[in-house]
């Protein structure tokens, strides 16, 4: 992936996380989950985005520490509840 597209990517990927339900990395446009998930992940390394995991899945990212524990919270199932 070259630069250009990284870093529209990244703008991408950062105004998607700066949105009220978050990024989710298979619903951006014109990349692959697996593109948005490598730069997710650079991104979350550098400190500019949040995890927000629901079991042992990484279902979001935000921007902010708060938003990503309100997402968890919010969407959080009870313990034992197994489907």
């Amino acid at each position: 992936m070259s630069n250009q597209y990284s870093g529209e990517l990244t703008a991408a990927i950062m105004a998607a996380a700066a949105s009220q339900h978050g990024l989710n990395t298979s619903h951006v446009p014109g990349y692959t989950a697996h593109q948005v998930s490598q730069i997710a992940c650079n991104l979350v390394k550098a400190g500019m985005l949040f995890r927000a995991k629901i079991s042992h899945k990484v279902v979001r990212y935000f921007t902010t520490q708060q938003a990503a524990e309100l997402h968890q919270t919010r969407n959080a199932r009870p313990r034992g509840d197994r489907q």
